[in-house]
């Protein structure tokens, strides 16, 4: 392939935001300061394109593969964000008002049966939730709540209200959801039983999805979840 079309060929990975593309001819050996110069040079087609999405990730890969730029300008000033650890984001949208908001998903889990052990301080509940798909990939999950300091008898708990502290502090809920490969907290801050009905124990949960914690990539959520269910001798299963 020609000089020519081999620039040309990148220039159109760039523009387009075919980071995979892009990753493949460098790792082949293309030198990301040839081709194009000024307005057209890869650098400045690839901030064009970042500016607009609020997405460095084409930018990096360039930065990576040691592309010049001026220090001065705006992409050396990215690049130098990137030395120093950033991501640039600031300097692509310095208000915030263009970056792309990340799906609440807490909102949208429909919970099934869960269930609820009174064992004591080491009391548990678990949360099922419906299988939903994120990331084009089927995901079935529960949220896990361990090491519940509560009363040994549903009679000591009907009608009452208990606050927990989040961790470190001792008496926190152990409570985690397994998303992405990792295991994200759940601190649970107030559980507030309701009445026992024939069969069915009622409960509300204030709890806040710690996502940050372990980076999988959602924005942090808080929840409150009221439950109902028929109860099963020693363990409650309750509707969340």
């Amino acid at each position: 392939m020609s000089d020519d079309r081999l620039h040309q060929k990148f220039s159109m990975k760039v523009a387009y935001g075919n980071i995979d593309g892009i990753r493949k001819m460098i790792a082949d050996g293309y030198d990301v300061n040839s081709g194009p110069a000024g307005d057209d040079s890869h650098v400045s087609v690839a901030l064009t394109e970042a500016l607009r999405t609020v997405d460095p990730e084409v930018l990096q890969a360039l930065w990576k593969a040691g592309a010049r730029v001026d220090p001065a300008s705006l992409a050396g000033r990215i690049f130098a964000a990137f030395e120093a650890g950033g991501d640039g984001i600031d300097l692509l949208d310095p208000t915030g008002k263009n970056r792309p908001r990340k799906e609440k998903l807490v909102a949208r889990f429909k919970r099934d049966i869960g269930t609820l052990r009174l064992k004591g301080d080491h009391s548990s509940i678990t949360i099922p939730i419906k299988p939903f798909r994120l990331d084009s990939e089927r995901v079935e999950t529960s949220v896990r709540l361990d090491s519940i300091n509560l009363p040994a008898t549903w009679e000591e708990m009907e009608g009452q209200t208990f606050d927990f502290p989040v961790n470190p502090d001792d008496g926190y809920i152990d409570g985690s959801i397994y998303l992405r490969s990792a295991h994200s907290p759940v601190n649970v801050t107030r559980i507030k039983f309701g009445v026992r009905k024939d069969d069915l124990v009622e409960a509300t949960l204030t709890m806040e999805f710690d996502f940050d914690f372990e980076g999988v990539g959602q924005e942090n959520e808080s929840a409150r979840w009221k439950t109902n269910g028929p109860e099963e001798g020693p363990s409650c299963r309750s509707r969340f």
